[in-house]
């Protein structure tokens, strides 16, 4: 199976990728010189994209004595094996139906779409959805995984949501599974600016608009869609008050900890007045 223009437009490739892609899935295995001959390119032109493949696990290589013999692994990655839970909508729009599916849309994301910030605008009526879907589970772990890849998280939600974060973390494990995150940073606006049942997820030229409630998200690849997204995301950031939510749930927990039990210092139960 060659790269499609679907399959290069979802992996945002470039065009040399996308034929460093397409020469080794045709010639199986190859050095540099067999790319280099094929493509009718130099050498040297190809380090810089073979590189960039291989960090984003799409080409993998084997020493065959002192020498790299290049492979694609395409035929390895979720989008292959997951491409069929994903309707067609029209060009760059996709849709996907069920929580199971929704969640592999998810995961597809996080692992193709290369990105340094993911911007998370979460409604004050998702995070509700959410929970009754049985996702937060999933969700805990889908933002350790994002932790690994070294994404920075910077979400946007209202006072709302914000207040029954950091007050039901502190109640659960969630401090657990924050404790592996140096940061999360989140902009606080007015509930009323973003009081929808919808979550807004933003990579570097992805956007998914998911809804938990009816089980359906949307997956964006339009350049100009995304940009608009993008900007509209910036006025929130901009004028929401901005709190580091890691450094608040650690906080608020420890403060728990050390609140007086109603003892005296010699363990003796304290007197009513």
């Amino acid at each position: 199976m060659n790269v499609s223009k679907e399959e290069r437009r979802l992996l945002s490739l470039t065009k040399r990728e996308t034929e460093l892609l397409r020469g080794l899935e045709t010639l199986k295995k190859a050095s540099m010189q067999d790319l280099s001959d094929t493509l009718k390119v130099s050498r040297t032109s190809l380090y810089w994209p073979l590189t960039q493949l291989q960090k984003r696990n799409l080409v993998a290589y084997e020493m065959l004595g002192k020498r790299k013999r290049w492979y694609s692994r395409m035929g390895e990655l979720p989008l292959r094996k997951k491409l069929g839970s994903l309707e067609s909508v029209a060009g760059d729009v996709r849709v996907v139906e069920g929580v199971e599916q929704l969640r592999e849309l998810y995961s597809i994301a996080i692992d193709l779409h290369a990105t340094e910030r993911l911007i998370i605008l979460e409604g004050n009526l998702s995070a509700q959805s959410i929970r009754e879907q049985g996702g937060i589970e999933f969700m805990t772990t889908w933002h350790a995984r994002a932790n690994k890849k070294k994404v920075i998280i910077e979400s946007i939600f209202g006072e709302k949501v914000h207040t029954e974060l950091v007050q039901s973390s502190i109640d659960s494990n969630i401090v657990k599974s924050l404790s592996h995150l140096s940061t999360w940073i989140a902009h606080i606006v007015p509930d009323e600016w973003i009081n929808v049942d919808a979550t807004l997820l933003l990579f570097r030229d992805t956007a998914i608009l998911a809804d938990w409630t009816r089980a359906h998200a949307v997956l964006v690849n339009t350049p100009e869609i995304v940009a608009l997204l993008r900007n509209s995301c910036k006025v929130f950031q901009l004028t929401g008050r901005k709190v580091n939510i890691v450094a608040e749930v650690r906080n608020a927990a420890a403060k728990l900890i050390s609140a007086p039990t109603g003892k005296d210092a010699g363990g003796e139960e304290a007197a009513g007045v």
